[in-house]
């Protein structure tokens, strides 16, 4: 441990001479991970960077999403029609989380216009437990009203829109096994979005297993790994490039030694066809978002600021217009593994 301390050090000396677009992606990977620490401003601009570089490079196929499936349907209508309403949707699923800020959404509207004459069109998939399942479950009735209003003799006629937290996790636990059970009868029914709808409903009852354990990052990395497979056979991630832009420890390809086997790590393990690059950021002198939740109820008058939505901390974030000043930037170490 004294070792990687001392070794952080000089690297975050080094690296903060250097330019954040000096990193060389190699050609032949399949996925290329940016391992971020949630909330630090300018990783925003990073990410971009690496959609370019990795268009330039090969064209990209692929966003893999650290978001629920929700987040992926609504990312690929914003990306599909670029409006303003779209993109406000978007945005409001991250409401509450320290990605609701105004530079996640400028980072979307860039990759929105850089889509329009990329190499290839881009496409997001989630890999990520739901997070929010009351905006799932208000999507599948959106999504599958014609379907729904079908009695069909099956657990699925149950379905309410106003069910509440402990109605909903039983009538999904419900009907996850009657897919299971009766898998040709619920293919019939929905057809060729039998296994956007099987994937949806899994993942909420993967929320609840994930967050009712005692274990989070062992059981929700678990959990994802489960959804990288179901996606691997719709999407073929060893045939086609992947960028993923998560939280540093989902990235990291070995197990830490506190036993957790992080997502990345899963991969390398079971596909060996499918080639990873990780890259992990150190941060010097950054500014970052900090969740208001974490300040006390009787000093938030004193320390948050709300603008044009987007919650901030004026104790860390001293920027009333939320762009990208920063005092300091973040740069790259390629491969490094955090242990």
């Amino acid at each position: 441990m004294k070792r990687f301390f001392l070794l952080s050090l000089l690297l975050v000396f080094y690296f903060t001479k250097a330019q954040t677009k000096q990193f060389d992606v190699p050609l032949k990977s399949n996925i290329i991970w940016l391992g971020e620490t949630h909330g630090t401003i300018k990783t925003n601009s990073l990410a971009f960077d690496f959609i370019k570089n990795l268009d330039d490079k090969s064209g990209l196929d692929y966003l893999i999403l650290e978001g629920p499936f929700y987040t992926e349907i609504l990312l690929n209508n914003y990306l599909a029609d670029g409006k303003e309403s779209s993109l406000d949707k978007l945005m409001m699923n991250y409401k509450g989380t320290i990605g609701f800020t105004a530079q996640k959404k400028e980072y979307f509207k860039k990759i929105y216009n850089f889509n329009k004459t990329s190499k290839k069109t881009i496409k997001a998939i989630s890999i990520d437990i739901e997070h929010k399942a009351y905006n799932t479950h208000d999507y599948i009735f959106e999504k599958y009203k014609t379907i729904l209003e079908i009695k069909q003799n099956l657990v699925l006629d149950k379905f309410n829109k106003d069910f509440n937290y402990v109605q909903r996790n039983k009538f999904y636990s419900e009907l996850y096994d009657d897919i299971k059970s009766k898998n040709s009868q619920y293919r019939l029914i929905f057809k060729e979005e039998f296994e956007n709808f099987y994937y949806i409903v899994r993942n909420i009852i993967y929320s609840e297993i994930a967050y009712s354990s005692r274990n989070w990052d062992k059981v929700r990395d678990s959990l994802i790994f489960e959804n990288f497979k179901l996606r691997d056979i719709q999407y073929e991630f060893s045939k086609h490039v992947s960028f993923g832009y998560w939280g540093a420890g989902h990235t990291n390809q070995s197990m830490t030694k506190d036993g957790v086997k992080w997502v990345a790590s899963r991969i390398k393990n079971a596909y060996p066809n499918i080639d990873q690059v990780t890259y992990s950021t150190l941060y010097s002198n950054c500014n970052f978002i900090f969740q208001e939740h974490n300040i006390p109820r009787i000093l938030r008058w004193m320390f948050s600021k709300e603008k044009k939505g987007y919650r901030v901390s004026k104790s860390l974030l001293n920027n009333d217009t939320m762009s990208e000043k920063v005092k300091g930037t973040k740069y790259l170490v390629k491969n490094l593994i955090l242990m």
